[in-house]
């Protein structure tokens, strides 16, 4: 329930580089790179941005939609951008654009946020990289990173989702359950694994060490200041006490044994979750032994 009038103007708007607009995959991805180069800039202007990345495979293309900028008309949005789509033009990649203005955030929500499709099936998962990660020296192992996670195998595909968001650099101290690090966030990478529909059980094993082993491992090292995503990431990475937690674990994990010490309570990378293990996958949750 909405306790204030929803008449925010704001103003987004879109951006793609592929087949249609002329441009090869090399340019789709070096301008998923040039937005990258200046997500750091588009979260201190308060910008929002979501970007899709595919490989040559699917579409080979960057599909940018929205860059949205609060209280902004299209104009101010418009000069806010400029420095990115300079850099784009001065490396004459071919793109189409639009600009649209809003009365309210409702009405640009309902506009220009587009739906999940339906049938889809892979893994799921990604890292954060924080302003620190972002920097101008760390872009060549960024891009690497991406890379990869496009392409982890000759016979594996990757879509790569870049969502830049500020999640509350004036709050430098939280008291909530969120990694630490949370609070200096500039981009959320999340990398969707294709996975076929009718995969067998030897495929989701493959699937699953691509994931946790090289993909999610190559965004670790590139953003050693980053953390994981708790609400939409893959559960079953290493190290996941302190990817998804940070240092609050261990009050955490107190928190679960005191309120919880038979540890009826499972979900997968939650706090005090080690002393179980699922066996004969999807049927049964036992001890650890």
């Amino acid at each position: 329930m909405k306790t204030y009038l929803d008449n925010t103007r704001t103003a987004g708007l879109f951006l793609n580089v592929n087949a249609s607009t002329g441009a090869t995959f090399s340019q789709a991805q070096r301008a998923a790179g040039i937005i990258n180069e200046h997500a750091n800039y588009m979260v201190d202007n308060g910008l929002y941005a979501i970007y899709e990345l595919y490989p040559p495979a699917i579409s080979g293309a960057l599909h940018v939609q929205p860059i949205m900028g609060f209280n902004l008309t299209a104009e101010q949005l418009r000069t806010t951008v400029a420095p990115l789509f300079k850099a784009l033009d001065d490396e004459k990649i071919p793109y189409n654009s639009g600009f649209l203005e809003y009365s309210d955030f409702y009405s640009i929500y309902h506009d220009i946020f587009e739906p999940e499709q339906a049938a889809q099936n892979g893994l799921t998962g990604g890292w954060v990289f924080t302003h620190k990660d972002m920097r101008p020296e760390n872009q060549g192992a960024v891009a690497d990173a991406i890379a990869l996670a496009l392409s982890p195998r000759s016979d594996m595909l990757g879509i790569v989702i870049g969502h830049i968001f500020d999640p509350g650099h004036t709050v430098t101290k939280s008291q909530s359950a969120t990694h630490p690090r949370w609070r200096g966030a500039t981009i959320r990478f999340m990398s969707v694994l294709v996975q076929p529909l009718d995969a067998t059980w030897k495929q989701k094993l493959e699937h699953h060490d691509v994931m946790a082993n090289v993909i999610t491992e190559k965004y670790k090292k590139a953003a050693p200041d980053g953390l994981a995503y708790v609400n939409e990431n893959y559960a079953f990475m290493n190290n996941w006490q302190d990817a998804f937690w940070g240092d609050n674990y261990s009050r955490l994990k107190e928190i679960k044994k005191l309120w919880d010490p038979q540890g009826v309570f499972f979900s997968p990378s939650t706090p005090g979750t080690e002393d179980w293990h699922i066996t004969d996958y999807a049927h049964r949750l036992c001890k650890k032994l």
